[in-house]
C-alpha cells in the first residue's frame, strides 16, 4: 500500500524501496512521523494481543478451578450419601441386591456390628488412612462363625492402577491388628467402562499372593433399566440413580427430570415413610442441581406430597437454613453457635462442614 511515492508500508516496518531510497532524506518528517505511527500501532496490536492472550488464560484456569472444586464436592456428597445409607438397617438389603452369595452365608437373626474404631485405627496407622473406605461390618455367618465383611464404595472415575494394591493393604492390616478373616466387597459407581479391579495378584516362581475381591459395576445394570424400576429393594433405585447420572452427564435438564422422576417413583413402591425419607436423601446427595432448579423441584415435589399425604422433603425455609450454616462455616463459626443460630441439630452441621471440608 502506497502512501507516498517511493514509500510503502510492510508488516512490522515502513521504509523506502531500495531504488528510491538515495533520492529520498532520511530525516524526512513525513517518513519518520508515519514511520514512528506504525512502530506505536504495532506495540498497541501486540500490547492487545497479549492482555487478549492473559485474559483467555485466566479465564480457562477459572474453569478448571471451578470443575475441579465441583468434582471434589460430587465426589463428597456421594461419600456421605453411602456412609448414611448402609446402617443397620440398609446393610441386609445392600448385600440381598448386589452380593446374594455373601448374603444367604450370614445369619441375620443375630445383630450387626459397625466396627468404625477398629477402622479408624487401622487408618491412623497406615499410609493410606486417608484413602476412603466406607464400612467395616461384623456378622455372624449362620454356621457360627464371626467374619468381618469390608465394604468399600469407590466413588472415583477413571482408571486407579493402585487400587487393587489398596484393598490388599486394608485386608491384610485389619487381619494383622484383629486377627480376623475379612470378606471384601467393592461398588463402583463410574462409567468407565474399561475399569474393572477384580483381584491383587503378586506371582513368582516360588511365591504368590492373590487376594480376589467381590466387584459390582453399577454401570452393567444399564441393560436391566425395566426391572430395576420394578424392583422393590431399595438399592435398585440407587442404581438406577447412577445410571441415570451418568446417562444425563452434565445436561442440568435431564438430571432435573430423572431427578424428578426418581423421587415420584418412591410413593408408588410401598415404602415406609421413612424409607422414602432415606432414599430422597440419598438421591437429593448424588444428583445435584443449580439453586434454581433445585428450589424449583422442591416445590414440585411438596404438590406430590400434598396428595400422597407424605412430607418428605426439606422444606424452603429449612434450605435458606442450610445455606446459612455453610455461610457460617465458612466463616470458622463454631457448630455449637451455628446450631443455635440456625435451629439445626449440631449433627447435620458437622455432616455439612466434613462436606466443606472434602471439597475445598
Amino acid at each position: 500500500m502506497k502512501f507516498f511515492p517511493g514509500y510503502e508500508i510492510w508488516v512490522g516496518d515502513f521504509r523506502p524501496r531500495k531504488e528510491e531510497a538515495p533520492n529520498i532524506a532520511k530525516s524526512s518528517k513525513v517518513w519518520y512521523n508515519l514511520f514512528m505511527a506504525n512502530k506505536k500501532a504495532l506495540k498497541t496490536i501486540e500490547k492487545t494481543k497479549l492482555e487478549h492472550r492473559k485474559t483467555v488464560a485466566k479465564s480457562v484456569a477459572g474453569k478448571i478451578v471451578t470443575e475441579a472444586k465441583a468434582v471434589k464436592k460430587q465426589t463428597a456428597d456421594n461419600d456421605n450419601a453411602w456412609k448414611e445409607i448402609l446402617d443397620e438397617h440398609y446393610f441386609p438389603k445392600f448385600l440381598q441386591f448386589y452380593f446374594p452369595n455373601t448374603f444367604r452365608m450370614i445369619d441375620f437373626g443375630k445383630p450387626i456390628e459397625f466396627l468404625d474404631k477398629e477402622f479408624q485405627k487401622i487408618g491412623r496407622d497406615s499410609a493410606v488412612g486417608n484413602k476412603r473406605v466406607d464400612k467395616l461390618v461384623k456378622v455372624f455367618l449362620k454356621n457360627g462363625q464371626e467374619k468381618w465383611i469390608l465394604i468399600h464404595v469407590e466413588i472415583q472415575g477413571g482408571e486407579d492402577d493402585d487400587f487393587a494394591h489398596r484393598l490388599y493393604v486394608y485386608h491384610y492390616r485389619i487381619h494383622d491388628r484383629y486377627h480376623k478373616d475379612v470378606i471384601t466387597l467393592v461398588i463402583l459407581t463410574d462409567g468407565n467402562k474399561k475399569f474393572r479391579p477384580e483381584k491383587y495378584e503378586v506371582k513368582y516362581a516360588d511365591t504368590s499372593i492373590t487376594l480376589r475381591f467381590g466387584t459390582v459395576k453399577l454401570l452393567d445394570y444399564k441393560p436391566e433399566i425395566a426391572e430395576l424400576e420394578k424392583n422393590k429393594n431399595p438399592f435398585a433405585v440407587i442404581t438406577l440413580a447412577y445410571l441415570r447420572l451418568i446417562e444425563s452427564k452434565n445436561d442440568d435438564a435431564k438430571k432435573y427430570f430423572w431427578k424428578r422422576t426418581l423421587i415420584k417413583s418412591l410413593y408408588s413402591k410401598g415404602y415406609t415413610q421413612e424409607n422414602i425419607r432415606q432414599l430422597y436423601k440419598f438421591i437429593d446427595w448424588i444428583v445435584t442441581l443449580p439453586k434454581e432448579m433445585e428450589e424449583k423441584l422442591v416445590y414440585e415435589i411438596k404438590d406430590s406430597e400434598e396428595e400422597q399425604n407424605m412430607p418428605i422433603v426439606t422444606n424452603m425455609e429449612k434450605i435458606a437454613k442450610i445455606e446459612m450454616a455453610m455461610k457460617m462455616l465458612e466463616k470458622s463459626m463454631d457448630i455449637k453457635t451455628i446450631a443455635e443460630i440456625t435451629g439445626l441439630p449440631e449433627a447435620e452441621i458437622k455432616r455439612l462442614k466434613a462436606t466443606l471440608k472434602k471439597a475445598a
